[in-house]
């Protein structure tokens, strides 16, 4: 995924062998290639979490990265709204946070959220407006960083999936269905199957449990319907379900935010998507869901612990754990 490819593109820079193995057909095959599409702005995470920190560090260097790599990007800002009264609080409380985790945002006036987005609800209450929230493509960024990489001597071997890793001497071995690799170092980026890799090698105090998103497809022709990433206050589930303009020109509704056992299940259902429905019209009335051209769902990883896993082994500096 793009962590991994990116993790490349980075090793790529210095004189050392690098090899990445993908169990897929292609790079960004799965959580890379199903999501949000958000370079999030870093305004909503807890203040002091590695989520907080490396979310506001990421989000400054996409303008550069995308660059490199010529990938459209565009920060169009997003926007937290308050649709009662009683939601305010909770608004000026993500502004204090968002103050603690270094983002720079501004609270919005009634009057000041209409001008901005004049189809959002028009009994809306107020709304926080992060300036540095932007759009990409993840699965081209993805992509497009693990061509960069192996034009700079990488290897990508695709339909390789790990099934085990053996440490001989001061050597790994891993072993996937079809081959065995050799290395010195292992880094493990493998999102919702990070948690099985990690276990490959010692026993592990987390988990990795897949949180399902649904998601609506708009075509092109809903001209101006938002203009801004649109969220609902957020929740223990994650930001909620938002509404946001891409960077292919259409827009995304969604995603819905429930756990579930299967790693692989990107299946989707009729009552969770008109879950999805009503929860963005709330904020945006006059989406034109006739104008869907596809639905789909992504698994993200949700770690047991709350926060992103960035660490070496317990007991070996040679096995490095990279799950965001």
């Amino acid at each position: 995924g793009i962590t991994g490819t990116l993790i490349a593109r980075e090793l790529s820079r210095y004189q050392i062998s690098v090899a990445v193995l993908d169990k897929e057909n292609d790079v960004g095959n799965k959580t890379t290639n199903a999501n949000s599409a958000i370079v999030h702005s870093g305004y909503d995470p807890v203040p002091g979490t590695l989520k907080a920190k490396f979310n506001v560090l990421g989000n400054a260097k996409y303008d550069q990265l995308t660059k490199e790599l010529d990938v459209p990007f565009e920060r169009v800002g997003s926007l937290t709204v308050a649709l009662y009264d009683e939601q305010i609080p909770m608004l000026n409380e993500l502004a204090e946070r968002s103050k603690q985790n270094g983002v720079e945002v501004k609270l919005l006036s009634v009057d000041e959220v209409k001008t901005m987005e004049p189809n959002i609800n028009p009994n809306v209450k107020g709304a926080l407006l992060a300036s540095t929230a932007g759009i990409v493509d993840p699965f081209n960024l993805c992509v497009h960083a693990m061509e960069n990489a192996i034009d700079n001597g990488v290897s990508c071997f695709l339909n390789e999936e790990v099934v085990g890793i053996d440490k001989q001497g001061s050597i790994y071995v891993v072993s996937t269905k079809r081959n065995k690799y050799e290395a010195k170092i292992v880094i493990n980026a493998a999102g919702n199957f990070a948690d099985k890799i990690a276990s490959m090698i010692e026993p592990i105090d987390w988990k990795i449990t897949s949180r399902k998103g649904e998601y609506f497809v708009l075509d092109h022709y809903a001209s101006g319907l938002v203009n801004h990433v649109i969220f609902p206050l957020p929740s223990e589930k994650g930001k909620g379900i938002l509404v946001t303009p891409t960077s292919s020109g259409n827009y995304l509704v969604g995603p819905s935010s429930e756990l579930v056992d299967e790693k692989d299940d990107y299946s989707t259902d009729s009552l969770t998507l008109a879950n999805v429905r009503k929860q963005a019209t709330d904020m945006v009335p006059s989406i034109p869901f006739n104008q869907t051209i596809r639905t789909f769902s992504g698994l993200r990883p949700t770690c047991t612990r709350h926060d992103f896993v960035i660490e070496y082994s317990k007991n070996d500096k040679s096995f490095i754990n990279v799950i965001l």
